[in-house]
């Protein structure tokens, strides 16, 4: 089993800043053709479903292999159980279970995470996306020993809106989020040190693990 040390390192290895944009400029490249993919009922009820039943389905769309070998890509698995580990009587037990797990093409445990939340223009998904998504980064219970990950807004009602909606909720909550300011004071960093799929990055102190995290938001159109 590998240490935290040589995890991390394995990891810095494996991905850098422009693996990462790759991977998340597959993901928003896929979202058009996945709505397309689907029967024309379901184009339009998709709206709603809850969040899982999307995560699940698009992941169909972006494991396909004809897809990914084209751009070399690895695996994408989706509901991957986070963080396991034995309680006091010995049975397994996890921190979490993220939507989707991005692993390389190559042999190795470093693996790139993305978590999903459904934004539908009311402040209780605004609130899940911060404190049962970002947070779950920042307390380790995601990528304990990553530097990168990403979150996703699913929209679907008044997609910039929503996005502006976000930043303020993330602006409010910056302390809580132990989140790195720039000049300005603003937690958001804008443009993305990722890709243009991003609408911008986050980065945030962990009291229990010696790296930083950085977050990058990109955001997935259902309000047509």
């Amino acid at each position: 089993m590998l240490h935290s040390e040589e995890f991390a390192t394995e990891w810095v290895e494996l991905f850098s800043a422009p693996d990462v944009a790759n991977i998340l400029s597959y993901v928003v490249s896929c979202w058009p053709e996945y709505l397309d993919e689907l029967p024309q009922e379901s184009q339009h009820s998709i709206k709603t479903w809850k969040e899982p039943d999307i995560t699940e389905s698009f992941n169909l769309t972006l494991n396909d292999p004809s897809r990914r070998k084209k751009l070399r890509l690895g695996e994408f698995q989706p509901e991957v159980k986070e963080g396991a580990h034995r309680d006091k009587t010995g049975k397994a037990k996890y921190k979490g279970r993220s939507d989707i797990r991005y692993k390389p093409p190559v042999a190795g445990t470093a693996y790139f995470l993305i978590e999903f939340k459904k934004l539908t223009g009311k402040p209780g998904p605004r609130k899940d996306y911060i404190l049962g998504g970002m947070m779950r980064f920042i307390d380790g219970r995601y990528s304990e020993s990553q530097y990168y990950g990403a979150m996703c807004g699913i929209i679907s009602e008044n997609f910039e809106h929503e996005i502006s909606m976000v930043e303020i909720e993330i602006e409010k909550k910056k302390d809580i989020l132990k989140c790195h300011l720039d000049k300005n004071n603003s937690p958001l960093i804008e443009p993305s040190e990722f890709t243009p799929s991003a609408r911008f990055d986050t980065k945030h102190s962990r009291d229990d693990t010696s790296n930083n995290i950085v977050l990058a938001h990109f955001f997935l159109d259902l309000s047509g």
